[in-house]
């Protein structure tokens, strides 16, 4: 994919892989990447049946392409996929400082929000299928649409024992936050920017349906920068961590472990720092078997590591 796919500038490259539930069947998965002239899009590859190392050019097929050329940075850029087969999309706002575009509460725009598509279901007119159940269905706003006011939504992931969903939505300047929305509440969440960053208040717009976030944390003081979300611990091998929701920060590299319910902040006691530091701490990865894995970035010329969480002490 290297000469399709926009390495050049900050944030923007190849962001995101995610297989498709019946991927042993179907050989089907997905990225999410950027273009040479900055567009986010997401196209289905199919695995070569002689070789399942390899996808072919001939099996690419676009499934959407979101215009994003005014600036560099604020791409989103998770895939993932939850019941029903239904694929989860995260554009970021469109970059710049503060949604100059006014993506985030702006629901006639595809930036700045969670997105979920049929990729499966699809014709010769329209790349995707709309969720029958999708929030903005039969009225105003974007149908691809789940969930809305954005930042950078980096990371985000869905719990496979409730299908309840945790977004890492990257700060402005003071800020970084952890949305928590249930499986029961549906689509339509509100998560507040440009409004807020936050609990607090940024531009002082009233945004309607706002669900604040289960935590925060701030850059004060100790170095932090932005919000690496992850994954709720589902492995059995890590009984004592069950339930709760691994993520970092990009600049500390510190994990933290905390217990989120949705409609409530998780209190200080609830979030607790784990003793583990993950330099430049890019992802979080999930398997078949429930382990969760951790990505360093490469740095000063070393290379960039895997980490898998073998016990819930350092």
């Amino acid at each position: 994919m290297r000469d399709l796919v926009n390495f050049d500038q900050g944030e923007r490259g190849l962001l995101s892989m995610a297989f498709a539930l019946d991927y042993s069947r179907s050989r089907l998965f997905y990225i999410y990447y950027t273009r040479p002239n900055g567009n986010v899009r997401v196209d289905e590859l199919r695995r070569s049946l002689s070789n399942p190392d390899v996808a072919t050019r001939t099996g690419r097929r676009k499934v959407i392409e979101i215009p994003h050329g005014t600036y560099a940075n604020h791409n989103g850029g998770q895939l993932q996929f939850g019941a029903g087969g239904k694929l989860y999309i995260a554009t970021g706002d469109g970059g710049g400082g503060g949604d100059p575009l006014g993506s985030g509460q702006n629901t006639s725009s595809l930036l700045g929000k969670i997105l979920r598509v049929d990729p499966r279901r699809h014709s010769p007119t329209r790349a995707y299928a709309i969720p029958p159940t999708n929030p903005f269905v039969g009225r105003p706003g974007r149908d691809e649409i789940w969930h809305y006011g954005l930042r950078n939504p980096w990371r985000f992931s869905i719990d496979p024992a409730n299908g309840n969903m945790a977004i890492g939505d990257v700060g402005q300047d003071a800020y970084e936050e952890v949305d928590y929305v249930a499986q029961t509440r549906g689509g339509g969440a509100n998560l507040g920017w440009n409004c807020f960053e936050g609990l607090h208040t940024f531009s002082g717009c009233r945004p309607p349906g706002y669900v604040p976030p289960a935590l925060e944390y701030s850059h004060a003081g100790g170095g932090s920068c932005s919000v690496t979300g992850g994954y709720v611990v589902r492995d059995p091998s890590v009984a004592t961590m069950r339930g709760r929701y691994l993520y970092g920060d990009y600049c500390t590299g510190a994990i933290h472990a905390a217990l989120l319910r949705a409609g409530q902040r998780t209190p200080e006691s609830e979030n607790r720092y784990l003793g583990l530091v993950v330099p430049r701490l890019t992802s979080f990865g999930l398997d078949a078997q429930g382990h969760l894995y951790m990505l360093s970035r490469s740095s000063g010329g070393r290379p960039g590591a895997v980490y898998r969480l073998l016990g819930s002490s350092p």
